[in-house]
């Protein structure tokens, strides 16, 4: 199964997955499919799910700080506005510095290694807290300030 591709100063193998394999996750994913999107971004570099993610250099005017997350050690804001022209925008996220967050702001996380001073651990039972947050993810109603801020909307998204 596979091959290797060499060139020079690099040998790559292709790994195949085996039949055992394919069956098992048809078998717990029925309508899975299996697409090249993996070997057009090892191939070509084309980051197919980055497509989605929506850059923007500056905060959009209006939008104002509403949460705080801490995730894998960095702290994202997430600032919540409304925009309709050119785009629908709700949401807009930054990595940020802690002299950024005011006194009076808890920062959330969702892992007891992130907790420090004035941090709050996410419940599973507060997902209702959240719901425009979600919605507005669903329906990409949110831009980023770079790539990674999208990287990390997507775990902490998934979190919640």
């Amino acid at each position: 199964p596979g091959s290797f591709l060499v060139g020079e100063g690099y040998c790559m193998w292709n790994y195949q997955i085996k039949p055992e394999l394919k069956a098992k996750l048809l078998e717990g994913n029925p309508l899975y499919k299996f697409d090249d999107a993996y070997k057009a971004y090892a191939y070509d570099g084309r980051a197919i799910q980055d497509i989605n993610i929506k850059i923007l250099k500056n905060i959009p005017e209006n939008f104002r700080l509403e949460y705080v997350f801490k995730i894998h050690g960095k702290t994202i804001g997430l600032y919540h506005g409304y925009q309709f022209e050119p785009e629908k925008l709700f949401y807009y996220a930054k990595l940020i510095n802690k002299d950024q967050i005011g006194a009076w702001r808890d920062v959330l996380c969702f892992d007891f290694g992130e907790m420090a001073d004035k941090t709050v651990l996410v419940a599973t039972g507060n997902k209702m807290l959240y719901y425009a947050f979600r919605e507005a993810v669903e329906h990409r109603w949110i831009a980023f300030a770079s790539a990674e801020e999208g990287w990390l909307i997507e775990e902490i998204y998934q979190s919640i």
